[in-house]
């Protein structure tokens, strides 16, 4: 991590948990029966909102979809938190990274469109299969792609990449327009976000790095090896 690196308590913390595994299943042990309750009762606010939805009229329809918006954030952030927390399942397959990132990239173009920011994408020229699991290094990068869709101003542009490099993947995230020194603060539009908790404990298991840098707008760096021995 960068020394110049600043991020909210919340993030901090969480990012102390990720590269301590012990800590954290013993916090979830601790949480357990409190994310169980909050599940139940975000199971009768979302019955609550899909009944509502259906009284009101059509003009309202624009409160329902931000109402169900937040409801998911919160959702999510529930789930991401517990990931953290509790073992991370690792089943790597030999794959094509570009295959995977592929199927995602229309939903990470909408979530920027949507902010009125621009996201582009630089793939490989040629790629080689390597070993990698792609559910837990997929809900890594949509939780990065998400926070940062709605972090940054409108009209600011990203860029992500990837490749192979030497025996390693690399996935570099770009936004030259965020200050050096700012706050990288996990609030957004809609709730919370661990993405880089997340990114941190999936590298983690990868056998990979996680590295971020503030020196020229922010630079978030994912490097694992290619191969089967992580």
């Amino acid at each position: 991590m960068d020394q110049g690196l600043r991020v909210d308590t919340f993030t901090s913390a969480l990012l102390r948990i990720a590269q301590e595994p012990q800590e954290g299943s013993e916090l979830n042990d601790t949480l357990r029966t409190y994310f169980h309750d909050a599940r139940n009762r975000l199971s009768v606010i979302k019955v609550g909102l899909h009944l509502g939805r259906r009284g009101w009229q059509a003009e309202r329809v624009r409160l329902w979809e931000e109402l169900e918006a937040s409801y998911r954030s919160v959702e999510q952030l529930i789930e991401h938190v517990q990931l953290l927390c509790r073992p991370l399942p690792f089943e790597p397959c030999r794959s094509s990274l570009s295959v995977w990132m592929g199927e995602r990239l229309h939903t990470w173009v909408e979530w920027f469109d949507l902010n009125r920011r621009t996201l582009e994408t630089r793939k490989p020229k040629q790629e080689q299969t390597g070993y990698f699991d792609p559910t837990q290094l997929l809900n890594g990068i949509d939780a990065l792609i998400h926070w940062r869709s709605t972090a940054g101003a409108p009209g600011d542009p990203a860029r992500l990449s990837w490749d192979c490099v030497g025996d390693r993947y690399e996935v570099e995230w770009r936004e030259p327009h965020v200050e050096s020194g700012v706050l990288l603060d996990a609030r957004n539009g809609q709730g919370m976000s661990v993405a880089l908790p997340l990114l941190s404990r999936v590298m983690k298991v990868h056998g990979g790095t996680l590295e971020v840098s503030m020196s020229e707008g922010l630079h978030v760096k994912l490097r694992w090896p290619i191969g089967a021995d992580v």
